[in-house]
């Protein structure tokens, strides 16, 4: 009885150990799917601001996220859908305006902490990858920004659902 009582409080230390591991309960009110509205960007050329085409989505515990990064309107590539066949060049154009991934993520007071699992770029997909972000909740709509060496971004979000 006694042994059993023993390892009864283990399994229980043990499961609420692994629990305390997990991300923290995300904010309800950021679960959802949210339309990028603005973008601005400010770096050592100075600072603009567009309004892309971007969608961020939020689960309890992952996210997927994907916009333009361009100003300008994409350009279709030649031909239908079903027959078109872009240069290298213009691939690489479609490629390099487009941020995509997707993963886990944890709250931490006004950050938001990203860990992709999945990334258009491999870099931001390695293991110790952590992407922190600010972020403020306004009735419908979502603020988002970070710094990467000299640049620094802001998000302005619109709840779609």
């Amino acid at each position: 009885m006694a042994r059993s009582m023993i390892y009864l409080s283990l399994v229980a230390f043990s499961l609420s150990s692994l629990a305390a591991l997990r991300p923290s309960a995300a904010n309800p009110e950021l679960v959802g799917s949210w339309r990028l509205v603005e973008r601005a960007v400010a770096d050592s050329g100075g600072t603009w601001s567009h309004s892309p085409a971007g969608i961020f989505m939020f689960s309890t515990r992952h996210y997927s996220l994907m916009y333009v990064t361009s100003p300008e309107p994409r350009r279709p590539f030649p031909g239908d859908f079903a027959a078109w066949s872009p240069a290298e060049h213009e691939e690489l154009e479609a490629f390099r305006m487009l941020v995509a991934n997707a993963g886990s993520y944890e709250l931490a007071g006004s950050k938001v902490r990203l860990r992709p699992l999945v990334a258009k770029v491999p870099n931001v997909m390695a293991r110790d990858v952590t992407i922190e972000m600010g972020f403020q909740l306004e009735d419908d709509e979502l603020h988002m920004s970070w710094q990467l060496g000299e640049t620094s971004e802001q998000l302005v979000l619109e709840r779609m659902d």
